[in-house]
């Protein structure tokens, strides 16, 4: 019996590259938006505009995740429909706002053996 690999961005680059208006991604942790966007731009050819979340991180660094999660519901408020959170730790503010978020394709990807 075989396991399938997959890398948990590559499904999730693949269903950004389908967004057809510009792209807002949103990260909490700024040491991990060069390598985001570098692998990202071989999927995806346009501009992706980046907003980096302050504090944030930092709570979750301390354990607060609940301080955390708070300070991203309040910074994806306003979050254009063409945005997406590029971090696990946003996905429950992601899902309750309706945004993209790492995680959406992952069945998909399984089932298919992408």
């Amino acid at each position: 019996m075989s396991v399938p690999m997959i890398e948990i961005d590559v499904p999730f680059f693949k269903l950004l590259k389908q967004q057809k208006l510009p792209l807002t991604l949103f990260f909490t942790n700024p040491q991990t938006v060069e390598g985001t966007l570098k692998c990202l731009y071989t999927y995806v050819t346009r501009e992706v505009e980046v907003v980096v979340i302050p504090k944030a991180f930092d709570l979750l660094m301390a354990g607060d995740k609940v301080a955390h999660d708070k300070i991203v519901m309040a910074a994806l408020q306003d979050a254009p429909k063409n945005a997406a959170v590029a971090q696990l730790s946003m996905v429950d503010a992601a899902e309750k706002i309706g945004l993209l978020y790492p995680l959406m394709p992952l069945v998909e990807a399984i089932l298919n053996n992408e």
